[in-house]
């Protein structure tokens, strides 16, 4: 009786790990599939599309740029949501969003208090046609200003990249992320699994361990000690 139970359980074990084995053959599949998808996708140089992507996006960053008090800045910044996301309520990406832009020009907006001169370039380095009116757009934030008691100028860039739609002629911010922070992320937390685990997926996750940090960030807990594991906002 007890060996047959070995030998069942042997049995299931089997059957997990061939499960197992094929969803993970499956996966590098898919993710194969996406990387050639991505070596074929059409850069862009179309002067018009590049300004209209432009000037949404610089609108959108220099809001953090405003020195506004707290209350003022809610009621702009809510509006630009409306303005330039893609609003899907059943998707997780639509919260994220909202308190990526917000948590980082929140922060900015509190020490902005402190700077002058403050000035936001948005450079765009590529754009890609990944199908009818969808846009892959790797741009830079540049962000150059001084502090009040130090007339020194100091410059700042980051790297972000955003799925963008064009949507009755007016184009939509569907994903937006700080590449050096999704890339640390990935690289700690999926070393493995990010070569079977499709990109949407991780993008996922990566959606949900933001939001556990903005939820610290919003308790009011140490703000460098949450993010001295290498991620930014």
């Amino acid at each position: 009786m007890k060996k047959r139970s070995v030998v069942v359980i042997l049995v299931i074990l089997c059957i997990f790990g061939v499960i197992k084995c094929s969803l993970i053959l499956d996966g590098y599949m898919q993710v194969k599939k996406e990387s050639e998808i991505n070596s074929e996708k059409v850069e862009l140089n179309d002067k018009n599309i590049n300004k209209s992507i432009k000037e949404m996006l610089t609108n959108l960053f220099e809001i953090g740029d405003i020195k506004l008090e707290q209350q003022e800045f809610i009621g702009k910044y809510s509006q630009k949501i409306d303005d330039y996301f893609l609003i899907d309520y059943n998707s997780e990406n639509r919260e994220y969003v909202f308190r990526l832009i917000f948590c980082n020009f929140f922060y900015n907006l509190e020490e902005n208090k402190n700077k002058e001169n403050i000035k936001t370039n948005i450079k765009i380095e590529n754009i890609y046609k990944v199908s009818d009116d969808n846009y892959d757009v790797r741009f830079i934030v540049e962000k150059e200003f001084n502090y009040k008691d130090n007339p020194n100028i100091i410059k700042l860039e980051e790297e972000y990249n955003a799925l963008i739609i064009n949507e009755n002629n007016k184009y939509l911010i569907k994903e937006i992320y700080n590449i050096n922070d999704f890339n640390n992320y990935i690289n700690k937390e999926h070393k493995i699994s990010k070569y079977y685990t499709k990109r949407s997926k991780l993008y996922s996750e990566y959606l949900i361990f933001k939001k556990g940090q903005y939820s610290n960030l919003n308790e009011g807990l140490d703000r460098e000690e949450i993010l001295n594991d290498g991620y930014v906002i």
